[in-house]
């Protein structure tokens, strides 16, 4: 039983941290002031029902408490594939998220790294 405990908490774990990198890279791309195209996900290879898919499964996390908002941008060969934005930036004022929100990231060091040491370990590059 504990093993599906700790599988539970590195599925989040990488999760958690692939939304904050998502949100790290457009928070950086957004500061650059580029302006990318909006292309079809089908033009660059990429499934417009999986998108959908995990833009419904990031709204019930933020539908059911879990985060306060997300944004989300995909870009591929330099081309936005996916932008969204669902939830609050200050849930205790009720202030939408937009694409001007402002992103803290604190001490996420540590969790990035573990998520990649994660990830080496189950293509067996090292053993514990």
């Amino acid at each position: 039983m504990r093993c599906v405990g700790v599988v539970n908490m590195i599925n989040t774990m990488k999760k958690l941290s692939l939304l904050l990198i998502v949100m790290s890279c457009w928070t950086f791309v957004h500061s650059q002031n580029q302006n990318f195209a909006k292309v079809k996900p089908e033009d660059v290879g990429l499934s417009a029902d999986s998108l959908k898919k995990m833009n419904n499964h990031f709204h019930k996390l933020v539908d059911n408490g879990k985060l306060a908002g997300i944004q989300i941008a995909i870009i591929k060969n330099g081309k936005l594939v996916q932008f969204d934005s669902y939830g609050y930036s200050n849930i205790d004022e009720k202030q939408q998220i937009d694409e001007q929100s402002i992103f803290r990231i604190f001490s996420m060091t540590k969790p990035i790294v573990s998520v990649a040491l994660l990830q080496l370990y189950e293509k067996k590059k090292f053993k514990l």
